[in-house]
C-alpha cells in the first residue's frame, strides 16, 4: 500500500495509516486508488442510528450487524442525526428538479438570479 504523505507515524501520532487509508488528524481522508465507494440508503442510516441511540449497542455491533463497510461510517451517521441533518443525499438535486410548465421553471430561475444578485452584489460591478 502506498501513502503519499510519507510520514513516519512513530514521529507523527497524529497521522493515522491501514492499508487502505491515510488519515490526518481525523479530518483527512484519502481513498486508496480504485477503492469501491458504497451508498447506503436513508432507511439503513436511520435504523442504525436508532441502534446507537435507543439499544446502545457499540459502532462495531452495529456495522457487522446491518453489513456496512466501515463504524466510522456509523459515527458519522449518529453525529448527523445529533446536529439534526437530513440522510437525503442531495448531490445533483439541482438536476432532479421537475417542473409542470416553463413559467413555473422560469419562475424558479429569476428567484434563483435574484437571491445571488443580493447574496453577491459585487459580482456584476465593473472596476
Amino acid at each position: 500500500w502506498y501513502c503519499p504523505l510519507k510520514v513516519d507515524s512513530e514521529k507523527s501520532p497524529s497521522v493515522k495509516m491501514d492499508k487502505n487509508h491515510c488519515l490526518l488528524e481525523g479530518d483527512f481522508l484519502m481513498a486508496k486508488k480504485g477503492q469501491k465507494f458504497h451508498r447506503y440508503s436513508p432507511e439503513t442510516k436511520t435504523k442504525a442510528v436508532r441502534l446507537r441511540m435507543e439499544k446502545g449497542l457499540s459502532y462495531r455491533a452495529i456495522q457487522e450487524r446491518l453489513g456496512i463497510q466501515s463504524k466510522t461510517q456509523v459515527v458519522q451517521w449518529v453525529k448527523q442525526f445529533e446536529r439534526g441533518e437530513s440522510f437525503e443525499d442531495h448531490r445533483g438535486g439541482w438536476n432532479r428538479k421537475h417542473f409542470t410548465s416553463l413559467e413555473e421553471e422560469n419562475a424558479y430561475l429569476k428567484a434563483q438570479v435574484d437571491f445571488l444578485k443580493k447574496r453577491y452584489p459585487n459580482l456584476l460591478k465593473e472596476e
